[in-house]
């Protein structure tokens, strides 16, 4: 069970960073 979130948050994990990249670009605009 552990195993299969650990699998979900990895499959996840390059849209978090593409959403963090993103928002990142916005504060360093303002």
């Amino acid at each position: 069970s552990t195993h299969v979130a650990k699998m979900e948050r990895e499959r996840q994990m390059p849209s978090v960073e593409v959403e963090d990249r993103e928002s990142r670009r916005c504060l360093s605009v303002e």
